[in-house]
């Protein structure tokens, strides 16, 4: 499919449900980690609602809870930032996103869909709903960036160099 035509059925999709949830797949580059997150596109425009990230797990898991979460938004119910949202035995936080987030690649395709008119608002807000650590396996329970922070930066591979490659560089920067 070409990417005109994934935006022509992204178009679609909002049109039909009022809202679509986009997976994003940040893949790792050498010595990167990999970066997973989705959002919704459309509840600004279908709820006057801010549209909704996940960060972190899969979108196996992420897809479903903006789904149902989007659906709840439409039906009336909204969230703001600070709010405590309980799901069955776990426990949602949602917290704001800093505006620096709408200047990177971050939200792309909501970006793009409001350029091609699909959207009216013109302005981006978003929510963060941080799920529980019990959603990552043991080694990766940190694994939700907070996009509150201003320096966090999921649009990108995040590069943390290893020990070896940090003792090079300091090794190399003491010696100019």
């Amino acid at each position: 499919m070409s990417p005109d035509e994934v935006l022509a059925e992204n178009a679609e999709t909002i049109r039909e449900y009022g809202f679509m949830v986009q997976g994003v797949v940040n893949p790792p580059g050498e010595g990167a980690q990999l970066v997973e997150w989705a959002y919704t596109i459309g509840l600004l425009d279908a709820a006057d609602h801010p549209e909704l990230v996940v960060v972190g797990p899969g979108f196996e898991r992420s897809g479903p809870l903006l789904q149902s979460m989007g659906r709840c938004v439409l039906e009336g119910h909204s969230c703001v930032a600070g709010d405590c949202i309980t799901l069955g035995d776990d426990l949602l936080r949602v917290g704001p996103v800093h505006d620096v987030q709408q200047g990177l690649s971050t939200f792309n395709v909501w970006h793009e869909m409001a350029a091609l008119g699909v959207l009216e608002c013109a302005d981006l807000e978003v929510l963060q709903v941080f799920v529980p650590t019990s959603w990552f396996c043991q080694g990766h329970r940190h694994a939700q960036p907070d996009l509150s922070l201003p320096h966090t930066r999921i649009d990108a591979p995040i590069h943390v160099p290893n020990r070896a490659a940090r003792r090079a560089e300091e090794r190399r920067r003491g010696r100019h």
